[in-house]
């Protein structure tokens, strides 16, 4: 009898979520938010079915402190922009427990409509679920809310547990993010890009417009200079003829004098006129033409981008075994220390710098020759020692605070654009002797920056040869 309630029941479950996943959601919607150069991100969360109290905490609790750790790591990071929760509140209404089949139907179809109501560039999804005990599960799946590309990381964890006790380690979540930013992050990059440019090309289009305008005053002003000067020769001029009239024939042929000169002025005014709308017109077509050129490059872009979504479509989600990953970092302990310092970069390029620093930060832990400074570290020794983070593009504060840190090399470098071409320049640095171990560089074209990634390797064993 306890056999069939149970089955019973199962079914009914089963027959809600059903019935729930099929309904319709209906979106919101929010304002658009301000354009920046960061990354904006929407965090989702969604858990499998198990019983009371199996996991050792409750949905709620879980999507909560999911969505704050996420949250945290990547305003950490400096790249990304979270989506807030009043935001996400605005579209999303009551409805805002899905599961995992919800999100994942029509390949992640709803999860993207819910993105772009967001204007998020990305959707982040946490999820967490067991192929029975003692086989739990932390997955992450990073969507692009244009292109569709989706990359996914499960962190299987099959250690028996005890009674009661959490069925994901703590530092799960951490691991994961890692995980998924070595896969997406050729993706990231060509996103920021793209945005970078789009930005910088509207605020040259606003600052041509405030040029225009200013110039266009300067004109109305000077005009009406001249009409007032012009008014006041026409009243000296009537009053001078009426006071001598003895002198019209001189007058006269003054007169005639002045209006020839006039006539005269007037032609090579009406000629220097023709000469500047023909400059006017010619600068508008050079414009026009570097915008084509610029959108024609993004559309591009943003087709390769599209190309390669369309190849990770069909993935399969990769598999990380937590022990494994454990067993790595312990690998490391008692090699020399490094820490490598986020790329300097302009404004413009400073997203793009943060994706490549991290980059550069997960070849050099692949190697296994260094025990890495973790960001969370740093920032913790940051504060300690009172330092600036403007005061790191100081040499000499950047070695001070990798003895503070107590490492052995640090690594620095700057990306900037270099006529058609950018370019990435990186040094590695004896912290004890301030002694120049070793240096590399990269150069990439406009429009193909994601070419930057796939020659990261290279650099990194020229940068690591040596001592």
């Amino acid at each position: 009898m306890d056999i069939i309630k149970i089955a019973v029941r199962s079914l009914l479950v089963c027959f809600l979520m059903v019935v729930s996943g099929c309904a319709a959601v209906k979106l919101g919607s929010i304002q658009p938010p301000a354009e920046t150069a960061r990354l904006r991100v929407a965090v989702l969360t969604a858990s499998g079915v198990l019983k009371q109290g199996a996991w050792g905490r409750g949905d709620d609790e879980f999507r909560f402190r999911n969505t704050m750790a996420v949250a945290r790591h990547l305003r950490s990071f400096g790249a990304f922009e979270v989506v807030r929760q009043r935001e996400l509140a605005a579209v999303l209404g009551d409805q805002q427990e899905f599961t995992s089949w919800q999100l994942s139907r029509n390949n992640f179809q709803f999860a993207r409509d819910i993105g772009k109501a967001l204007y998020a560039d990305y959707v982040f999804i946490g999820d967490r679920g067991t192929l029975g005990d003692p086989h739990y599960y932390y997955e992450t799946t990073l969507l692009n809310v244009v292109t569709g590309a989706k990359y996914a990381v499960r962190i299987n964890n099959t250690r028996a547990q005890k009674p009661g006790s959490h069925k994901l380690p703590p530092d799960t979540g951490r691991i994961a993010f890692r995980e998924l930013f070595r896969d997406a992050k050729g993706d990231l990059l060509a996103t920021a890009l793209r945005k970078s440019r789009r930005l910088q090309q509207e605020k040259l289009l606003d600052h041509k417009l405030e040029e225009e305008t200013r110039q266009k005053l300067y004109k109305i002003r000077v005009a009406e200079q001249r009409a007032r000067e012009e008014a006041e020769r026409s009243r000296i001029e009537a009053a001078r003829i009426a006071q001598e009239k003895s002198e019209a024939a001189r007058m006269a042929a003054e007169k005639a004098a002045r209006e020839k000169a006039e006539a005269e002025r007037l032609a090579v005014l009406k000629r220097e006129q023709e000469l500047q709308l023909a400059r006017e017109a010619e600068r508008v077509r050079n414009a026009e033409q570097e915008r084509r050129l610029t959108e024609e490059q993004s559309r591009k872009g943003l087709e390769r981008a599209r190309i390669a979504a369309e190849k990770t479509l069909g993935q399969a989600t990769r598999q990380v075994i937590y022990g494994e990953v454990e067993k790595k970092e312990l690998a490391v302990k008692g090699l020399k220390k490094l820490i490598v310092y986020d790329l300097i970069a302009p404004e413009s390029l400073n997203v793009p710098a943060l994706i490549l620093s991290e980059a550069m930060r997960e070849e050099i832990l692949k190697r296994g020759r260094f025990d890495l400074v973790n960001r969370e570290n740093m920032a913790q020794i940051i504060e300690e020692l009172k330092f600036q983070q403007s005061g790191l593009v100081d040499p000499n504060q950047a070695v001070k605070l990798g003895k503070g840190a107590g490492a052995n090399q640090i690594v620095t470098g700057k990306l900037g654009p270099i006529g058609q071409s950018l370019m990435l320049q990186s040094k590695r640095t004896e912290v004890e002797t301030m002694l120049n171990l070793s240096a590399a560089s990269l150069k990439g074209q406009v429009g193909q920056e994601d070419e930057l990634l796939d020659k990261l390797p290279g650099l990194v064993d020229r940068l690591l040869s040596g001592k």
